[in-house]
């Protein structure tokens, strides 16, 4: 792929309402990538896993019936690839056909960082407020 790409990472509260909010929010976003013919990806926390090797960052989204696996080059956050999964396929038998044989689950707030360093926008809601 190694073309760029637009990562908007969404956060918020995990309340009925500010989810929804959200998930229309990631939907309308969706029709502008394609209507614009731009790839944008909009991803939220609660779906996605880092997984770190010595050389890229691995972004699986989890979300409906499908995971989305994004490689970034660590040294320039640049798109590899983006590939589509069955959302019941186990992230560690995908990451090892892959061709992945070392790589580690980064936590919460390290996932975070990430997330915040590849992406464009970070865009913050809570609604309850």
């Amino acid at each position: 792929m190694t073309d760029l790409a637009t990562i908007i990472l969404l956060l918020g509260s995990y309340d009925r309402e500010t989810k929804s909010t959200l998930n229309k929010i990631r939907e309308e976003i969706a029709k502008l990538s394609v209507h614009y013919d731009e790839t944008i990806f909009t991803l939220l926390l609660e779906n996605v896993e880092i997984y770190e090797t010595d050389t890229d960052w691995i972004c699986i989204e989890k979300f409906g019936e499908k995971k989305t696996i994004i490689l970034f080059k660590r040294d320039s956050i640049e798109v590899k690839d983006v590939i589509e999964f069955d959302a019941k396929e186990d992230d560690i038998e995908i990451l090892k056909r892959l061709g992945y044989k070392s790589f580690i689950r980064i936590p919460i707030l390290e996932k975070l960082r990430v997330l915040a360093t590849i992406s464009s926008l970070v865009f913050v809601l809570d609604i309850r407020s």
